[in-house]
């Protein structure tokens, strides 16, 4: 179960039957908290027989065209802070149970995201097994960034920024907006590695990078290394993000395709040889699934034991260890 139906179930005695309220309690309101659950047991009645109507408009369709099937959901915000305000009994985290159970012909369950607290959101979607694909959200600048880490992080198989094909150009230019250039640049490259993206889907050696003005470091265990991540251009992050996603290759190699990062590396045990050096770094691009190296970089365009990557690119680096 979901942390939120285990609390109502176990609270009212885990019963096995029953009406919902015997089961699952009174409904409380919050009204100062729109965290909170409030009429949470008439939301989880909403969820119950909606999804069983969907599960047999799905079945339905399977039938036809036998592809996967997914219910994308209408989140609740500070402003829509239950159920009512926002459509009741849609697949929201807290009724992924109620879905998962009366609609079993629905494959996933998909959050549109257009609320700043992304990384809450596309958490709270990946339990329960529930593949992540993320059908609606900001597009531009910040959608590039979380669009890597998604990836990277939670092994999206789909990111798609709402009205990415109305294409915006920079006015009195025939341009296409910075916003817009880095969206496709950063689509290209991950587009030019997806093999070794799908390859590296769920085997613990890829993780995903995003810093923002909430989060403006971060750090992770990978391999033998701990890495750590924060934006170049801090100034950028009061309005947008920085992002990426790291392979790991082999005991002491990595692949980072990433935007406005500085990314460094620290034994994750130190050993006999507690210090890390940059051995080198090129800059490079894929072309049918084979890596081909660039421009080897060096001096400040490195760190120590580290990468830089001021605008949108892919880099590969190889440590050494010494005392």
């Amino acid at each position: 179960m979901t942390p939120e139906l285990q609390k109502v179930w176990s609270d009212n005695g885990s019963k096995t039957s029953g009406a919902w309220e015997e089961v699952f309690g009174k409904s409380v309101v919050d009204e100062k908290n729109w965290r909170s659950l409030s009429y949470y047991t008439e939301e989880l009645f909403m969820a119950y027989h909606y999804a069983r109507y969907i599960n047999y408009i799905a079945q339905e369709g399977k039938k036809e065209h036998n592809i996967p099937m997914y219910v994308n959901a209408w989140l609740k915000g500070p402003d829509q802070a239950w159920s009512g305000r926002f459509p009741g009994g849609g697949t929201l985290p807290q009724v992924m149970d109620m879905w998962r159970y009366a609609a079993p012909s629905v494959d996933f369950l998909a959050p549109d995201i257009y609320l700043p607290n992304f990384r809450e959101i596309v958490e709270n979607y990946d339990r329960l097994g529930n593949a992540i694909f993320i059908p609606e959200t900001r597009e531009g600048d910040i959608a590039a960034s979380r669009a890597l880490w998604v990836i990277g992080e939670h092994n999206s198989m789909g990111f798609s920024p709402f009205g990415v094909d109305g294409i915006r150009q920079i006015p009195e230019t025939t341009d296409v907006s910075p916003a817009v250039s880095a969206l496709a640049e950063t689509y290209r490259l991950i587009n030019s590695m997806s093999d070794l993206i799908l390859h590296n889907q769920g085997k613990g050696t890829m993780r995903g990078i995003l810093v923002d003005k909430e989060n403006p470091k971060q750090s992770f265990e990978l391999g033998n290394y701990r890495v750590t991540a924060d934006a170049i251009d801090r100034k950028a992050l009061e309005t947008s993000a920085s992002g990426g996603l790291i392979i790991q290759l082999g005991s002491d190699e990595y692949i980072v395709l990433g935007r406005n990062l500085n990314v460094r590396f620290t034994p994750k045990a130190p050993g006999d040889l507690p210090f890390v050096g940059t051995d080198k770094v090129y800059e490079g691009v894929f072309k049918d699934g084979v890596w081909i190296p660039g421009r080897l970089l060096n001096g400040d365009e490195t760190f120590s034991a580290g990468l830089k990557m001021p605008g949108t690119s892919i880099q590969r680096i190889t440590l050494y260890r010494y005392k």
